[in-house]
């Protein structure tokens, strides 16, 4: 599942690219081997539909939402905005003040949920790709914007 939301968001990802890498990206990513990330998987009855992975930061009393997927056949029945709102129920007890996440500019259904869910944008993060043997500027800000 966790492949599937990456080739969804990111196809073209070098991330992604070969077998090595994918297995590489989800033991960085979704093993939970850091004690302050959890990865919650999201249920219909006793299947998985998607997961939901955020970081607590207990120094700061702030958490970061890293990723959240639901699978296409289980959208739209706010499978998502009922996880959503167990781990902001879960962050609350925690003490949690500040929660972040990022969005990228090509999927402007995730941000009209998390809008929906009582998000903001809160900031820009601008980005560039440079061909530093040509000193240019490349075009797009997304990895996937660069045809290589």
């Amino acid at each position: 599942m966790v492949f599937e939301y990456w080739d969804e968001l990111m196809p073209k990802a070098d991330a992604i690219s070969t077998p090595e890498k994918r297995i590489a990206l989800f033991e960085a990513r979704f093993a939970n081997k850091n004690p302050d990330q959890s990865l919650c998987w999201i249920l219909i009855g006793d299947q998985q539909v998607g997961f939901i992975c955020y970081r607590f930061l207990s120094e700061r009393r702030s958490a970061t939402i890293e990723d959240l997927y639901v699978a296409p056949h289980a959208r739209r029945r706010r499978t998502a905005a009922t996880a959503v709102r167990r781990v902001l129920a879960d962050l609350d007890r925690l003490g949690v003040e500040q929660i972040d996440l990022n969005v990228r500019r090509d999927n402007p259904v995730a941000l009209r949920f998390w809008e929906s869910i009582g998000f903001s944008i809160a900031l820009y993060r601008l980005r560039a790709y440079r061909d530093p043997e040509r000193g240019e500027m490349l075009r797009g800000a997304l990895s996937s914007d660069q045809s290589k």
